[in-house]
């Protein structure tokens, strides 16, 4: 009938009734539903197909499940047409990848076409997971990203487009989807995608890229604790110290626990102090945190600092004056309260009792490196090489000390044996500048100079 005669319907009356006498005969359903297909009775056709697929299972399931989606395709039903396609990938992803793709651009091409959303919206989603999967990550992203900038408040396709730059490590697509994310979602969901961004933006080495949305979100619940201190955080990593500052003394001001209050207090002074340069709004929180802890030497030393880059020497004399006179034994805090007496004295005009000070300093505590640097600078400017040499010795023999390194003393006492004629010193402690630090291009010139010389 179907062939010779040229009469499908025929042909598919006699393969129904064979069905029905061997109903599990995969190919009397594949004839049968051809057969109505070929008359033209496609929805007859997938129909027939659906009916044997209910008792189907197994290899040959995604045969049929591939000739019905045909069938729907035809009729229009995309939508269909892809759920037979998906079990059909999930039975055989490699046979069925690339048809699946086709399917899910059908259907998402169609609900375009219609205005249907919901429909695109599905097909698109779907469509860049099946991409991302198979590798072909430019694709599946790029329909990830055209479908955000048509709506952006949709939360979904952010997450994906954040695991997938993620998974990629392409840090600043993770930046921005996850700060976007941040402006659409509440509660923890908003929290956990503030923190995101600040992460990605660490990553690009940009910090400071997420200060902004970390300061809506912290806005918007300023009572997650985790939220302020990834804040204070960025604020330091991206170099803003008078926004870390002030978030540090608003914690203070409104904190119950002492401790908490008088680390805040003082970390924000210090910012105002060190790192700004501005004394005075270092004055009442370094004032505060001393209130909070008047016995703490470093709360001390903080407001003497505040009062000498004030220009309160006087001030600056007395409080150190009644700190020294209150320390009963040579300790290294002593050494440290010397030290700024000096810098007192330095500021007065007054140096022989810079050196003065600097000297009992340095006898109290040989180990301080900023008291040994202070005291060797002193002595070079009044060209007294001998005392200059003690400490820049005493560094040499410390671990790591700062400002003035080890290489870097070393290259000090080769210029001092220099100035004082002694070629051969000035070549050893150099080379020895140069064995501690290889790179040390100071070292490295000047024995060039001297051996020009």
């Amino acid at each position: 009938y179907s062939g010779f005669l040229g009469q499908p319907l025929k042909a598919a009356e006699v393969l129904r009734k064979a069905r029905q006498r061997a109903p599990h005969v995969v190919e009397l359903v594949t004839d049968h539903a051809a057969a109505l297909a070929a008359a033209g009775e496609l929805d007859a056709a997938q129909r027939a197909v659906g009916e044997a697929l209910s008792t189907v299972q197994g290899a040959s399931r995604t045969g049929l499940l591939q000739l019905r989606a045909s069938f729907r395709q035809q009729l229009g039903d995309d939508a269909s047409a892809v759920a037979d396609l998906t079990e059909a990938y999930e039975l055989d992803k490699e046979t069925f990848g690339e048809q699946l793709v086709n399917g899910l651009e059908r259907l998402r091409g169609r609900a375009e076409r219609d205005g249907d959303l919901p429909t695109e919206r599905t097909a698109t989603l779907k469509l860049s997971q099946l991409l991302t999967a198979q590798g072909d990550i430019e694709r599946g992203r790029g329909f990830l990203v055209a479908w955000i900038e048509r709506d952006a408040r949709d939360a979904e396709p952010l997450y994906m487009l954040c695991d997938l730059d993620e998974s990629i490590q392409h840090w600043e697509g993770v930046a921005a989807a996850a700060t976007r994310l941040a402006y659409v979602t509440e509660g923890d969901a908003q929290v956990q995608a503030a923190l995101r961004a600040a992460s990605a933006a660490t990553q690009v080495g940009r910090p400071a890229d997420s200060v902004p949305v970390l300061e809506v979100v912290h806005q918007a619940q300023p009572g997650v604790e985790v939220l302020r201190d990834k804040l204070r955080e960025m604020y330091e990593a991206a170099g803003e110290y008078r926004l870390l500052a002030g978030v540090l003394l608003a914690d203070a001001d409104h904190g119950s626990d002492p401790q908490t209050r008088y680390a805040n207090y003082k970390r924000a002074a210090e910012l105002y102090l060190y790192q700004l340069e501005d004394a005075p709004s270092a004055q009442v929180p370094a004032q505060k945190a001393l209130e909070l802890q008047p016995e703490d030497h470093g709360a001390l030393m903080l407001n003497v600092d505040v009062l000498i880059t004030s220009g309160a020497l006087e001030d600056a004399g007395r409080t150190l004056e009644a700190a020294i006179a209150a320390q009963k034994k040579r300790t290294p805090e002593l050494a440290v309260l010397q030290q700024r007496m000096g810098r007192v004295a330095a500021m007065q005009g007054d140096k022989d009792g810079q050196l003065n000070w600097l000297k009992k300093a340095f006898d109290v505590d040989r180990k301080n490196a900023e008291v040994a640097a202070e005291l060797a600078q002193l002595a070079t400017e009044i060209g007294d090489y001998e005392l200059a040499l003690k400490p820049l010795r005493a560094i040499t023999l410390m671990d790591n000390p700062a400002p003035v390194t080890r290489p870097m003393a070393l290259l000090w006492e080769a210029k001092i044996e220099h100035a004082r004629g002694n070629r051969a010193k000035a070549e050893l402690w150099a080379k020895k500048a140069l064995r501690e630090d290889p790179a040390f291009v100071d070292a490295q010139q000047f024995l060039d100079e001297l051996g020009g010389s």
